[in-house]
């Protein structure tokens, strides 16, 4: 993600230098002269020749923002790259949308980042009412307009990356359980549309809302956690009805046999964060793990 916005950058820098800027995105520049229209590019730097970066630099995003910050000092540090200058956005689209006020005020003319689609919300419009282009790390699409482009890989394209590589595998029957909110939905969308396309059959998608007591609902009903321990466990209630050391000792053999794999070959988790932490011993107590399934997750496990 960081390697495209810098490569984009630099190439911007450079041709810039060499011909005035297109207008490809409506900001009501000078019309195009045959050279330039010869030679079309991507998006280019506005009125000023400083880069503004535009990161979480505090807030629960802080330490992205920091690795993000380092990658862009390494990347922005060899001759002839375009200066730019740091804007804390605090993670928040109030900051995103000071951060983005105060760099165009300094002459900014082009915007790398925000990091999230709210802050991206809150900048862009400042942005492109200065003529000044955004290119935001957010994955999400509807976001992009002219004059702003997203970086970020869709939840549309990681799920295809996904579901191509299980079916790779020989796995044709693939799940998901994801947060109920626009990314949630992304995930699902992307996972049925791109298993249709695959001919692969139907997921079957659980959508949950809230913290870990619905997430647990979740993870045992797409298991199907009833049906596939039901017979064990009534094996055991007539075991221990016998009530004798050899009931007993039956009853803990049958216990500790594995039930019948889950109703898929691949589990998506759209889970992130802490309640990814949640769902990891979840995934155990309702027997979905390596054995009996790959499980699948978005690009924010990274």
């Amino acid at each position: 993600m960081l390697r495209r916005a810098f490569t984009l950058l630099a190439a911007a820098a450079t041709l810039s230098a060499c011909v005035a800027p297109p207008d490809p995105y409506g900001f009501g520049r000078p019309p195009l002269t045959s050279t330039q229209a010869a030679h079309p590019v991507g998006p280019q730097p506005g009125p000023g020749n400083r880069v503004a970066l535009l990161l979480p630099l505090s807030g629960s995003n802080a330490e992205l923002g920091q690795s993000m910050l380092r990658a862009a000092q390494l990347s922005l540090a060899h001759p002839g790259a375009p200066p730019f200058d740091q804007y804390d956005t605090g993670g928040t689209p109030e900051g995103a949308a000071a951060a983005a006020r105060t760099a165009l005020d300094a002459g900014a003319g082009i915007i790398v980042g925000p990091l999230t689609a709210p802050e991206t919300a809150a900048a862009a419009p400042l942005a492109r009412a200065a003529g000044v282009p955004v290119l935001a790390f957010t994955s999400d699409a509807t976001q992009a307009q002219p004059g702003v482009w997203t970086l970020g890989i869709t939840p549309t394209q990681q799920v295809r990356r996904l579901v191509l590589a299980v079916q790779a595998e020989g796995k044709q029957r693939v799940a998901a359980v994801v947060p109920d909110n626009p990314f949630g939905n992304a995930l699902a969308d992307g996972l049925g549309t791109t298993t249709a396309s695959a001919g692969l059959p139907p997921p079957r998608i659980i959508r949950y809302t809230g913290g870990f007591t619905n997430l647990n609902t979740a993870l045992k009903e797409v298991a199907d956690y009833g049906s596939r321990r039901g017979a064990i466990e009534a094996q055991q209630r007539a075991a221990r009805a016998r009530t004798d050391s050899d009931g007993r000792r039956e009853a803990n053999d049958i216990g500790q046999q594995t039930p019948p794999p889950p109703p898929f070959d691949a589990l998506l988790l759209g889970t992130a964060g802490d309640q990814l932490s949640q769902a990891a011993p979840l995934l155990t107590a309702y027997d979905i793990g390596p054995a009996q399934a790959r499980i699948l997750g978005p690009a924010l496990w990274a």
